[in-house]
């Protein structure tokens, strides 16, 4: 259930991000923005519990040298 949770969050960023291309009030769009920042930190905090559960592999970083 969290895998699909974490998917829909994506769906989600790209409504606001359709919304937001759409509205042309200031005020909405600085609501809109604020919605996507906090779908974004919630997203995050579920990729990381799949990391952690070992559910959804690490992505590749950088080498540390």
């Amino acid at each position: 259930m969290l895998c699909h949770a974490a998917g829909l969050n994506g769906t989600l960023i790209e409504a606001y991000g359709n919304a937001l291309s759409y509205t042309m009030r200031n005020d909405v769009a600085g609501l809109y923005l604020k919605q996507i920042a906090q779908v974004g930190m919630m997203a995050e905090s579920m990729t990381k519990t799949l990391v952690d559960f070992e559910w959804l592999e690490k992505p590749p970083g950088a080498l540390e040298r």
